[in-house]
């Protein structure tokens, strides 16, 4: 979940998907990363989201496509 709960950022393969909970609407690959996502967390404000894969950790802002 996005630290304000509007929204639930979902690894898939090598895209996450952002699932907006109050439309219910899901952004078809939000973020596209190097290889397949194992893990992901948000920065306690959620200007940052940091991913994991086969490669090092990986940190996107928020609002990145």
């Amino acid at each position: 979940f996005t630290p304000d709960g509007s929204a639930v950022v979902i690894a898939s393969g090598r895209y996450l998907r952002r699932w907006d909970i109050a439309t219910g609407t899901i952004e078809d690959k939000w973020l596209r990363a190097a290889n397949f996502c194992h893990q992901l967390a948000y920065s306690p404000d959620g200007s940052l989201l940091a991913y994991t894969s086969r490669r090092p950790t990986r940190l996107a802002t928020a609002s990145d496509r």
